[in-house]
């Protein structure tokens, strides 16, 4: 949808609060492209690597194949959890590992406060 046409069919100020959400990092997000990560069950998703990084600190080719996810997905995700506001869960740990190309890619880790959220998980899917 052009920037004219949002205007015309919802208000100037209203059109503005708009673009506000699809903006990622200071780039505006086409809206298909929200309504796609919003169509993917993304809370799953990050339970799940948060989980398997509550057992072991991972790189994201590690979690991708442990996983069987895609690249994209993972580290999209993972991407998430490093940018969670108000407390990121996941850092990096400073160390790197080969992936299965050969390259070395950034070892992950969860915060404190993601080790708090993947046990809350753990226990729910518990009982």
């Amino acid at each position: 949808m052009s920037n004219n046409h949002w205007s015309k069919a919802i208000g100037e100020s209203t059109n503005e609060a708009i673009k506000d959400m699809f903006k990622t990092q200071g780039r505006l997000q086409q809206p298909t492209s929200i309504w796609a990560r919003a169509s993917v069950d993304i809370l799953s998703i990050e339970e799940k690597i948060l989980c398997e990084l509550l057992i072991l600190e991972s790189t994201d080719d590690e979690l991708e194949c442990r996983l069987e996810m895609r690249h994209q997905t993972v580290s999209a995700c993972r991407r998430g959890l490093v940018k969670k506001k108000p407390d990121s869960l996941v850092v990096a740990t400073g160390c790197t590992r080969p992936t299965r190309s050969g390259r070395h890619a950034n070892v992950w880790r969860l915060t404190d406060a993601g080790k708090i959220k993947a046990t809350e998980i753990v226990n729910a899917k518990i009982k």
